[in-house]
């Protein structure tokens, strides 16, 4: 770990003291007796904790978090603090129609050298999910507006994105303890381009997804996940192409600038996922995950995604302990790399990496910290090696 490194960990240490006027939850309606649900590692709209709003209502929560990033590759480096707010609420408009909006507000200072822009230090409000959501049924829910896509829980397909569009989603509870459901959208992937930097008139991009999922969870002791999707990816612009390449895609013309640029091979294939934790003790809970995508329009040594992650969380009276492995690869074309993880390296990787966490049960908050390195797979292009660090104090979700 370099001297910035170093700097960026020692700063945030500093803000520990910062707790309480982050923490007290305990007068709360919503607990967090051990409930890491609280720490929502992706953005995704926690629906669960305003279940209680009623009609012609609002209920909002938030939490934040203030933490550090260090990327290193071999000619360049980057150092960012960071303040994040996030607040999501819920109006309920009818028993069976919600009004759902999520911001988060993003405050950072730093500096940054590195071809690709990812650790900028960037600063604003930006709306997560902004969404309408009609339940004519209890198995049923309509969406339309910006939907999070966090929920897919695909980092190497999207990463911390959210798309307009529609969905809808059927589901069914067996019983307690096992449930399955069905999930379609079609969605406008995001992206800006100046209309000087376009050759002609530019489609409207698209996204599509079917994804069939099943949970089977039983509380305090086990929880099982799985899900397998459809996904497809149309019409992306220029620029995006043109970004892509530079985080590991391969383009038609190497050459091209972000007016004409155009992907080599497109989009469409399938992704799969298992997970599950047991509580093995009172204390110790081990977890693994294992995730695939394929992109059936790209050759084989070009088409493929992997991640397999395993853990275990360590319980206490007033706290709970997390360390976890991962290991990692994402050849160069198996999904646009322009709106997949920066912290994985995008496409064309390989690498593995640490999560951690202690959480004060208490208090409601955790410290948080990570530490991945990913190896360029094929030297085509500005790729080089990476190594990413995040150290971060997190609070759980609290009412407003």
């Amino acid at each position: 770990m370099g001297n910035k490194a170093l700097q960026i960990i020692l700063t945030i240490l500093m803000c520990l003291g910062m707790d309480k006027a982050y923490g007290q939850a305990q007068g709360s309606t919503i607990t967090n007796q051990g409930n890491y649900q609280l720490f929502s590692n992706n953005y995704n709209f926690q629906d669960d904790l305003l279940s209680d709003v009623q009609k012609g209502h609002l209920g909002a929560v938030w939490r934040a978090r203030i933490y550090g990033e260090a990327v290193e590759f071999e000619n360049q480096s980057a150092q960012v603090g960071t303040v994040d707010l996030f607040m999501e609420s819920k109006y309920k408009l009818l028993d069976n129609l919600e009004a759902l909006v999520f911001f988060r507000g993003k405050f950072q200072s730093g500096r940054s050298q590195d071809f690709y822009g990812d650790l900028e230090p960037n600063s604003g409000i930006f709306l997560r999910e902004g969404a309408i959501k009609y339940s004519p049924f209890e198995f049923i829910a309509l969406k339309a507006g910006v939907i999070n896509q966090d929920w897919l829980d695909m980092p190497q397909i999207l990463w911390r994105q959210s798309f307009p569009g529609a969905s809808v989603r059927l589901s069914h509870s067996f019983n307690e303890k096992f449930q399955v459901a069905y999930a379609a959208q079609y969605l406008i992937p995001t992206s800006q381009t100046l209309s000087t930097r376009t050759v002609g008139k530019e489609e409207t991009p698209s996204f599509t997804t079917h994804t069939v999922s099943a949970n089977l969870a039983e509380k305090d002791k086990y929880s099982i996940t799985g899900s397998a999707s459809l996904f497809e990816f149309e019409n992306l612009p220029s620029f995006v192409a043109f970004q892509s390449r530079l985080r590991g895609n391969t383009l038609t013309n190497l050459s091209a600038g972000p007016n004409n640029s155009a992907f080599q091979y497109q989009f469409k294939g399938w992704y799969g996922r298992i997970g599950g934790s047991y509580m093995l003790t009172d204390v110790f809970e081990p977890s693994a995950v294992y995730s695939v995508v394929i992109n059936d329009k790209a050759p084989n040594a070009y088409n493929a995604a992997q991640l397999i992650s395993v853990g275990t969380r360590i319980h206490t009276e007033n706290y709970v302990y997390f360390i976890g492995y991962e290991n990692y690869f994402a050849e160069s074309d198996v999904t646009p790399s322009f709106y997949n993880s920066a912290g994985y390296g995008n496409t064309n990787r390989k690498g593995d990496g640490i999560d951690s966490f202690w959480q004060l049960k208490k208090h409601n908050f955790r410290i948080r910290a990570q530490y991945y390195r990913s190896k360029v797979l094929n030297r085509i292009g500005s790729q080089e090696d990476q190594d990413y660090y995040y150290i971060g104090v997190e609070t759980g979700y609290d009412r407003i």
